[in-house]
């Protein structure tokens, strides 16, 4: 698809992609699975601390589907957490991952 062509729900792709169309409906761009949850195990396989490059490198290729607010809402509520923004997601993920299980 052309950056130029708007989201749509159910679209889906990187979030790199997708984030660089239009989106005048207001769509949300969802995370299958969490952004929380793939930095969550890029970590543990690492066995380090991931650095800025590697968050946002995962937050960039990594697929997200195109909901509408009250789908992204639901979502979130049954997963029982909100995800990281990809906006901040380093920010974010540095807060976060001090409150995990370790």
């Amino acid at each position: 698809m052309a950056a130029t062509e708007s989201l749509a729900e159910l679209d889906v792709g990187e979030y790199a992609e997708l984030a660089k169309r239009p989106n005048p409906k207001h769509l949300v761009l969802q995370y299958v699975p969490a952004l929380a949850a793939l930095l969550a195990r890029a970590e543990q396989l690492k066995a380090a601390p991931l650095t800025q490059a590697e968050v946002e490198k995962i937050r960039d290729h990594a697929s997200v589907m195109v909901a509408n607010n009250r789908a992204a809402k639901a979502v979130a509520e049954k997963r029982g957490y909100k995800d990281i923004h990809p906006e901040s997601a380093w920010e974010e993920w540095k807060v976060l991952r001090t409150q995990l299980p370790r």
